[in-house]
């Protein structure tokens, strides 16, 4: 054996070792995943699928605290450019970005909510198991409200844009005047 092939099998063999190392941590991380999982304090859902619930929700409300910066900017700047061409606050018709940005928000603040009322139903569920219900009740009962509709978000987004246009009218002239208005 010359040197090169004595340096290849070295190189091999240490990664062989890394990989071994790799699936021994994998395995005993793997282990403790199913020991975390469904236990009598948590017979329907694990903490893991209940603390996935409230980070979304989080998440949703760091996107909609955002989004509502994003539309508050971009309806001031708009409405002070209507007002600007000599147009009064009746005839203000938003943009494509605005309806977006709308559109954004309702779409958030409808997944919060959602991951909040899907988080309470499965913390029920656990807790409707621990007083006798069935598994089976409580989760059929829990995955009935596990699903955001398209349709929901689409009314809510209705909702919005009409309570908006309705904003917009009454408080024309003080989003356009104050500068504060957008922060």
């Amino acid at each position: 054996m010359n040197s090169a092939e004595t340096l290849i099998i070295l190189i091999l063999g240490a990664i062989t070792y890394q990989l071994y190392q790799l699936l021994k941590i994998a395995n005993k991380k793997t282990e403790t995943v199913a020991s975390e999982e469904y236990s009598t304090l948590y017979p329907v859902f694990t903490p893991r699928e209940i603390q996935w619930q409230h980070y979304e929700e989080k998440q949703r409300q760091r996107f909609s605290e955002f989004n509502i910066k994003r539309l508050r900017e971009l309806e001031r700047k708009e409405l002070i450019a209507h007002k600007e061409q000599g147009q009064i606050a009746d005839t203000f018709e938003p943009s494509q970005n605005l309806r977006i940005a709308i559109e954004s928000l309702a779409e958030d603040i409808s997944a919060r909510n959602h991951h909040r009322m899907y988080m309470r139903r499965m913390l029920e569920a656990n807790v409707a198991v621990l007083n006798g219900a069935s598994i089976k009740e409580a989760e059929s009962e829990a995955l009935k409200h596990s699903h955001l509709s398209m349709d929901k978000i689409e009314d809510d987004f209705k909702r919005d844009l009409t309570d908006r246009r309705k904003y917009w009218m009454s408080s024309f002239d003080t989003i356009v005047s104050d500068p504060e208005y957008a922060k």
